[in-house]
């Protein structure tokens, strides 16, 4: 992975706003989000990923947003969505 993709995700990491990190780096604001773009779908797969796992072992709505660490409202959609696309 590229030096300055490496740095955009860290910064990502950290809390850094994408108009920040552009700030920062000397980059357009549209450059940093293309290049977090991967990141993101990856992590978000690994969300959905857990979340589907925790489900299937038995875990709660509640349970399963502690776990991950979102609004269980948000684990309701996110079940559903997934359940549909299967």
């Amino acid at each position: 992975m590229c030096l300055q993709i490496q740095e955009i995700i860290e910064m990502h990491k950290k809390g850094i706003s994408n108009l920040e990190i552009s700030q920062k780096m000397n980059l357009s604001s549209g450059i940093v989000s293309t290049k977090l773009r991967p990141y993101l779908r990856k992590q978000k797969q690994l969300v959905n990923e857990r979340i589907m796992e925790l489900h299937n072992k038995g875990l709660t709505n509640i349970q399963i947003s502690k776990e991950v660490g979102i609004r269980h409202e948000t684990v309701g959609r996110k079940l559903k969505q997934l359940k549909r696309n299967v």
